[in-house]
């Protein structure tokens, strides 16, 4: 799964959740359309991840994809029937590679309180022709030791977390999405690519804003400034890719980001900085300020903030060697310099970009 910094990972650990039929699954859409146009590329983890949960026990399981299956979405009701049943795990010796064991012992039995069958394919029919940004990939089925030493090593601080113990309550489910969790973070920092993850597992992520410097939330600022976005045409998301200004686009929006959590007192904060960061941004782009400023309300900041807008519609990246240097100590950038940006084909670019974005949510 090598790549380049700026793609961004959709993995099924910690996207189990929300992989659900319906308006679940329309939110991870949502977040797969908004990544097309923030990033080179969009990879996506093949195969079904099935896990279940509960007070005397976990387990987790991957299987690939057969020829001629054809995955589908769980549904609200094969999620419900199955919670609150006994679910177990038993094992044998074989005498011998491929005979079946004569004797099985339970190893555990314990009453199911998540019960996950996640997969991503399904989003492979929906995609448009020439779609040439979102790949799928093979997890490995053994993460290497640097990779699973580093994601052991969060998991176990996580499990004492105060505030992960009292939102899971249950201990093996707590560990169930801890583990999870840690371990898609781990292999996406070792791959050097953003992680995005569903609001359930994004509870666990957190705690790596708060104790390991140089993680950062990634993919808001759009969101915030074009609520819309994440309900485009899928087509309209290609076009949108196709506009060479998009990089430009990609570029400020990291810097209106860095500026933004800067600036911001509090999370509830942040939207609020956000636009006001955008504001600045697009009166420097511009030395006539005063007509700037009908056409910053006229087209782009006279949009009403989605209520629906929050960390659940971001991504997780972290600090380059974070495998050999965990935490690594980064310092948050700050936004282009006034005069530098005063008349620049990158502003100019970037504004048209976003112009161009927030257009195509009014014309579908």
């Amino acid at each position: 799964m090598a790549c380049a910094s700026r793609d961004l990972v959709v993995t099924l650990g910690t996207n189990a959740h929300t992989l659900l039929a319906g308006a679940p699954v329309d939110s991870v859409r949502r977040r797969l359309k908004l990544a097309s146009i923030l990033y080179d590329r969009v990879l996506l983890e093949d195969g079904t991840f099935r896990a279940q949960a509960g007070p005397g026990g976990s387990s987790a399981f991957r299987h690939a994809t057969a020829v001629g299956e054809s995955p589908s979405w769980q549904t609200a009701h094969q999620r419900s029937v199955v919670k609150g049943k006994t679910f177990g795990i038993t094992a044998g010796l074989e005498p011998a590679p491929g005979v079946p064991a004569p004797t099985m012992t339970q190893v555990f039995a314990s009453e199911s309180v998540i019960s996950w069958d996640a997969t991503l394919e399904p989003f492979a029919a929906e995609l448009p022709a020439e779609c040439d940004w979102v790949h799928y990939f093979e997890r490995p089925r053994r993460l290497p030791d640097d990779v699973g030493k580093l994601a052991k090593r969060w998991s176990t601080t996580d499990e004492h977390n105060a505030v992960l113990k009292d939102r899971f309550p249950a201990h093996f489910v707590c560990s169930r999405i801890v583990q999870d969790t840690n371990e898609d973070l781990a292999l996406a920092a070792a791959a050097g690519v953003v992680l995005s993850a569903d609001p359930l597992h994004n509870e666990v992520l957190s705690r790596r804003l708060q104790d390991d410097q140089g993680w950062r939330l990634e993919g808001f600022a759009l969101p915030i400034i074009v609520p819309a976005v994440g309900d485009l045409p899928w087509d309209t998301v290609r076009d949108i890719r196709n506009d060479k200004a998009m990089g430009y686009l990609r570029a400020a929006l990291r810097d209106i980001e860095l500026a933004a959590m800067e600036a911001a007192t509090s999370a509830s904060d942040l939207r609020s900085a956000v636009h006001r960061t955008v504001e600045d941004e697009l009166a420097k782009a511009n030395e006539k300020r005063d007509e700037l400023r009908s056409t910053i309300k006229r087209s782009l900041l006279g949009i009403l903030i989605a209520t629906g807008v929050g960390f659940a519609t971001t991504a997780l990246t972290g600090p380059l060697g974070v495998i050999t240097v965990a935490g690594g100590s980064t310092a948050l950038g700050t936004v282009i310099d006034a005069k530098a940006a005063l008349r620049s084909k990158r502003s100019r670019a970037w504004v048209g970009a976003l112009a161009r974005v927030k257009s195509a949510t009014v014309i579908t």
